[in-house]
């Protein structure tokens, strides 16, 4: 967990790549790119938004631009414009329509944080060796949160959903 300015971010490793959950307000960009390029070398695939306010969604563009949107042990076999491109940004359907807006108006939210893969089921799983689920609760913080489950590391992130206060 990388402690942030408004909410958290989580980072999963997995042994071909890496999995960021919320990436806070743009201005902690650089601090949380730094921190993941500690940890790991690994690419990051996929960028996971709990919901949609700007602590959780700020960092999005260069976060998975940082990334890769396809991972695993052959990622060298593919060329510069096929598998590194910049990891997925994926969201409930609810989030992105949030940040975007009918065509014709100005939409809130820049299109360069905007999700790039939108489920609108209960769940959406994801795999980076072991079980990830994106979880979306009807009726909780907003009408798009999600909650990341990590299965085997038994890790929860929550977004907003959870407050201590």
């Amino acid at each position: 967990m990388l402690v942030g300015a408004g909410g958290n971010t989580t980072l999963q490793v997995g042994e071909h790549s890496a999995v960021v959950v919320d990436t806070q307000f743009v201005q902690m960009e650089p601090k949380i790119l730094a921190a993941i390029k500690q940890i790991t070398d690994k690419p990051i695939r996929y960028v996971i938004n709990t919901h949609v306010h700007g602590d959780h969604i700020g960092g999005n563009s260069e976060i998975a631009k940082a990334g890769r949107s396809i991972g695993g042990q052959f990622i060298d076999t593919f060329t510069e414009g096929d598998a590194r491109s910049q990891a997925a940004i994926v969201a409930h359907e609810n989030v992105l329509k949030r940040m975007s807006a009918p065509t014709g108006s100005q939409a809130p939210v820049p299109f360069a944080l905007w999700p790039t893969e939108t489920f609108t089921g209960d769940e959406y799983p994801l795999y980076n060796g072991e079980g990830i689920s994106v979880i979306h609760p009807h009726a909780a913080h907003t009408d798009g949160d999600s909650i990341v489950f990590f299965r085997r590391s038994d890790v929860i992130s929550t977004g907003d959903i959870f407050n201590t206060v």
